[in-house]
């Protein structure tokens, strides 16, 4: 993974107990105890605003599968 551009995340659980990935570009995955998933950029917003969010759901075969899409822009 040394390869990649936007450096290497570290891992560690926050304050309220979730674990976190945090790359350091500032992107964040927090993975909360219910299953719930948070997925955040610090100092960015999202390109196209929460209409440029596109959610997929395969819920078909042996391999469902669900997918968030953003992109996340530099407040300018």
């Amino acid at each position: 993974m040394t390869e990649f551009a936007f450096g290497l995340p570290r891992t560690y659980i926050n304050r309220a107990g979730n674990q976190t990935t945090e790359w350091p570009d500032g992107l964040k995955v927090v993975r909360m105890s219910d299953g719930r998933v948070k997925i955040g950029r610090q100092g960015s917003m999202f390109r196209g605003g929460t209409k440029g969010i596109v959610v997929q759901q395969f819920a078909s075969g042996s391999n469902p599968t669900a997918h968030i899409i953003a992109a996340f822009d530099d407040i300018t």
